[in-house]
């Protein structure tokens, strides 16, 4: 028995060395071979169900403790696994059931401990929140080696607390009644440097494994970003080239269109070239025709004339001089359209079966047989030569206007 508290706590020596405490006599945990169980909940602070080591090992010595976390009765309430240290003044442990989340845990009765909210502790100050919890299934590995505390979680690294001093005993504080946790080891000497090497040869590899997983990770992050600047690269050429395919098609059309402009122009000018030559060659052979129709009017008048010639050597009325009291054109045909009323009569006297051009205006210009030019230019005559002979007569103007038709005998006599 353990009487160096209050004489309210006291405690009882485990099957492996492990002290449990008590309450009035009241047993507050139960141990099976090596699971410790808690049987009550924790009171007012002072009374948690607490499991003690025997084996007090100096904090400059080496050991180490594995523990299975077995059931975790409650999320309400914490499971905490460190060590107590001896106090500084007197060289005591505190009362066994005291909870180490108190003042006293810190200077005067130190506490450090791996909580199951992921804190490391030293009495009711936190030295380092790790956010790494546990619970049913874990396995807490605390490790003292060069006055220091190591803690892990599987094997995985949690947190130190430095500058532990005096003589250390290991512990497990339960607060709700159920949880259960196991002592799996529990190593001095030899064991416990070749516990400890084993630790730091995992982590090195654990190290060296997650530097490998960074570098691997880096690499595919590389990769990935090569990749992806290659494909936006790729991207980027496509869209080049296809800006440029679409520039040039661009380009081509409008080379196309330019040319069919010209080709359309040249076509406008070449048309315009055929019509002017059309046109030219239309007026030129309009000019040859009126030419030749004028050649033929000039032969036709100079055959007419040429007739008229022969009729009057035949009939011995031609002179090859002049008359100077002879008609113009102009006055024989001023003379037959005067006449008009009278034509139809003349031309019966004349033996011509009916009026030329009687559906044409008076105006028209009469085309005469040779008889029907030299009678009536011989008619215009001899009214010329009276006129001159009588003064006092009316003039041949007078005489050409239209007077009522007489009635003849013979043709001759009209002539």
């Amino acid at each position: 028995l353990d009487h160096r508290r209050s004489g309210l706590g006291r405690c009882s020596t485990m099957p492996g060395g492990w002290l449990l405490s008590k309450v009035n006599g009241a047993e507050r945990t139960m141990v099976e071979d090596t699971l410790l169980t808690a049987l009550r909940g924790a009171e007012g602070g002072m009374f948690v169900p607490t499991g003690r080591g025997a084996l007090e090992v100096a904090s400059t010595e080496k050991a180490s403790w594995h523990f299975k976390v077995m059931d975790k009765a409650s999320n309400n309430g914490c499971i905490f696994i460190g060590v107590e240290a001896t106090s500084v003044k007197d060289g005591q442990l505190m009362f066994l059931g005291q909870d180490w989340f108190h003042s006293t845990c810190i200077d005067e009765y130190p506490a450090y401990y791996y909580s199951s909210d992921g804190d490391l502790c030293w009495g009711n100050q936190v030295v380092r929140s790790t956010g790494c919890t546990y619970g049913n299934g874990d396995v807490i590995n605390i490790q003292l080696h060069d006055s220091s505390l190591t803690f892990t979680k599987n094997n995985d690294p949690v947190g130190n607390i430095e500058n532990i001093k005096g003589f250390v005993r290991i512990g497990v504080q339960l607060h709700r009644p159920g949880d259960k946790i196991l002592l799996l080891k529990e190593l001095t000497g030899a064991g416990a440097v070749k516990d400890i090497r084993g630790r730091e040869e995992y982590e090195v590899r654990t190290k060296q494994k997650k530097a490998e997983e960074e570098r691997r990770v880096a690499a595919n992050k590389q990769q990935a970003l090569e990749e992806e600047q290659a494909r936006l690269a790729f991207l980027e050429e496509q869209q080049r080239q296809k800006e440029e395919e679409e520039t040039r098609a661009k380009e081509m059309e409008e080379e196309r269109l330019r040319r069919e402009e010209e080709v359309l122009a040249l076509e406008a000018i070449e048309e315009e070239k055929r019509r002017v030559k059309i046109e030219e060659e239309r007026l030129r052979l309009l000019e040859i025709k009126r030419a030749r129709e004028k050649e033929a009017e000039a032969a036709r008048k100079a055959a007419a004339q040429e007739q008229i010639q022969k009729i009057a050597r035949s009939r011995g009325g031609y002179t090859e001089t002049q008359d100077p009291d002879a008609p113009t054109e102009k006055e024989i045909q001023a003379y037959i359209r005067g006449c008009l009323p009278l034509r139809y009569a003349s031309a019966r006297q004349m033996g011509m079966t009916k009026l030329p051009g009687v559906t044409e205006t008076a105006a028209m210009r009469l085309t005469l047989t040779p008889q029907q030019h030299h009678a009536i230019k011989e008619h215009l005559t001899n009214l010329k030569r009276r006129a001159k002979a009588s003064p006092g007569e009316s003039s041949p103007q007078e005489s050409t206007k239209p007077t009522k038709p007489q009635s003849a005998t013979t043709p001759k006599a009209a002539q």
